[in-house]
C-alpha cells in the first residue's frame, strides 16, 4: 500500500502574507522577546518569579515554533553525543495542510550548508530547540540544564530573531514587527 503525500495548505495571498507577517508574527515575536527584553530592562523578577517563569518559557516555546517555521529541527546524536540544528525535511516536504511556513509567507528557508550560523551557535539553537521540546511540548524525566540558562535561552531568541529578520523580512522587505510591550 502506498501512502499519499500531504498536500500543502493553499497558496495565501499577499494580503493574507503581510496580515500573517505584521499581525500574528508580530505577537509570537513579542513571546519571543520577552523574556530577553526583560533581562535587558533590569526587570526585577525577585517578587515575580511566575512572569520569569512564563516568559522564559514563552521564549523557549517561540524558539521551538519559528525554527521549526523555517523548516528547522533540533536533533541529539546519540553516537556523537551531539547536538545538531537540521533541515526537518518530514515538516518541508510533508506538512499538515494548516501549517504555515516562512516559504508560504514570501520567505526562504535556511540552508544548514549556507548560514551564517558558526558551529557553537547552531549547537546552541539544537539544544534550547530539544529542551522546549522535552520541557514544554511534553513531560520527561530527561532533561539538559546546559541549555536552560537565562544566557542560553537570551542568545537563542536573538539568533532565532535575526534569522527571521534574514530569511523572512528582509527577503520581503519590510520591518520586522516591534515587541507589544
Amino acid at each position: 500500500m502506498t501512502t499519499q503525500p500531504r498536500l500543502r495548505m493553499r497558496q495565501l495571498s499577499s494580503n493574507e502574507q503581510n496580515d500573517y507577517r505584521q499581525r500574528h508574527f508580530r505577537h509570537r515575536l513579542t513571546l519571543l522577546r520577552c523574556y530577553t527584553h526583560r533581562r535587558a530592562s533590569g526587570f526585577d523578577w525577585n517578587t515575580k518569579g511566575d512572569l520569569f517563569r512564563c516568559a522564559k518559557d514563552s521564549a523557549l516555546i517561540s524558539i521551538r515554533l519559528f525554527l521549526s517555521a523555517m523548516g528547522l529541527k533540533g536533533h541529539f546524536d546519540q553516537k556523537s553525543q551531539a547536538f545538531i540544528l537540521i533541515e526537518n525535511r518530514e515538516l518541508k516536504n510533508c506538512p499538515k495542510r494548516d501549517d504555515i511556513l516562512i516559504d508560504q509567507l514570501g520567505g526562504t528557508f535556511p540552508n544548514p550548508s549556507s548560514w551564517s550560523l558558526n558551529p557553537e551557535q547552531a549547537r546552541l539553537l539544537a539544544g534550547v530547540y530539544k529542551r522546549a521540546d522535552k520541557e514544554l511540548a511534553h513531560l520527561t524525566a530527561t532533561l539538559n540544564d546546559e541549555f536552560n540558562t537565562d544566557e542560553a535561552v537570551d542568545e537563542a531568541a536573538k539568533l532565532v530573531e535575526k534569522m527571521l529578520d534574514t530569511h523572512l523580512y528582509t527577503v520581503v522587505k519590510e520591518k520586522m514587527p516591534e515587541i507589544d510591550a
